[in-house]
């Protein structure tokens, strides 16, 4: 039994869906859309949580419109995929939460500054990490906020206070 024709047994006993039925072939149908959208294996994560939310949508499908369940499912995935695409450019690149690829913005010139600011780095929050990888970057405080969930406001605070922090840390260590 195809999309359609699971929708249509909805249809026409909405209190019937059969989840069982219906998650594998709307699973298969998110993968398969994931996987030719972003050009890669999606993560189960990501899989889950949009099959997830095309089953909570599906009493929304309007059935006079002129798209099938199908093709209603494959733009809702698509749509979700551009979304999530979109946040994942927004993510700081050079500078990973863990601090991997600080390296890169290290003077190598100055072997004690570099070991001074790596131990800076690694006193940092998460979400001061973040802050500093996408100030570092040169983002817009707009996108570094939309990527962490807060306002622009709350991402100008927390960038004044890092940098009297950091300013506090360097004077200390006489640098």
């Amino acid at each position: 039994m195809n999309l359609n024709e699971q929708f249509e047994i909805y249809r026409s006993s909405p209190t019937e869906l059969n989840l069982e039925a219906l998650y594998p072939k709307l699973r298969e149908r998110v993968v398969g859309v994931l996987r030719w959208r972003m050009a890669e294996d999606p993560d189960e994560d990501l899989v889950v949580t949009i099959t997830t939310d095309v089953i909570l949508a599906i009493p929304k499908f309007n059935v006079e419109g002129p798209a099938s369940f199908s093709t209603w499912v494959e733009r809702k995935v698509r749509n979700q995929a551009v979304d999530e695409g979109r946040r994942r450019q927004r993510a700081p690149k050079s500078l990973s939460v863990e601090g991997k690829e600080f390296n890169s913005l290290i003077s190598k010139d100055d072997p004690s500054f570099s070991v001074l600011l790596r131990e800076v780095f690694e006193q940092l929050e998460a979400d001061e990490r973040t802050l500093l990888a996408g100030k570092l970057e040169d983002q817009p405080s707009a996108e570094i906020a939309d990527s962490m969930g807060v306002s622009s406001a709350v991402i100008r605070k927390r960038w004044e206070r890092l940098r009297e922090k950091l300013r506090h840390v360097l004077a200390v260590s006489n640098v």
